[in-house]
């Protein structure tokens, strides 16, 4: 069983890993993000739309830790609704690429205490 789903991944990969792969937007984000959060796919794509969502979040959660200071025991659903919100209160930032739009809006959520002395 495991070898065949080790075949599955192996033909999937080229579909998911393409180099001319355009980059996620805000955009994009405002309309997978809902997927995730209310767990629901009728299709590959919403489900996609809301794994890529989730993943991007938590990545730029983890991975900025010296800029976003988030609390203990906060989950991904929270991030992501942060993420949201921030969209819905700056339409402009739309067009802007996923991961800039979600590491604003979880600095603006939750920023540490050097990046605002840092600021002044």
């Amino acid at each position: 069983m495991l070898k065949y789903l080790l075949a599955a991944g192996f033909l999937l990969t080229p579909q998911v890993a393409k180099a001319d792969m355009p980059d996620v937007s805000g955009h994009d984000l405002l309309l997978g993000c809902p997927y995730f959060l209310n767990g629901k796919y009728r299709n590959i794509d919403e489900a996609v739309r809301g794994a890529t969502c989730s993943a991007l979040v938590a990545g730029i959660a983890y991975v900025w830790t010296a800029d976003i200071c988030k609390p203990q025991g906060t989950t991904i659903g929270q991030q992501v609704r942060i993420v949201l919100k921030y969209l819905s209160d700056n339409p402009k930032e739309l067009h802007k690429i996923a991961q800039e739009v979600i590491f604003e809006a979880l600095k603006q959520a939750w920023p540490c205490e050097n990046s605002l002395k840092s600021s002044k």
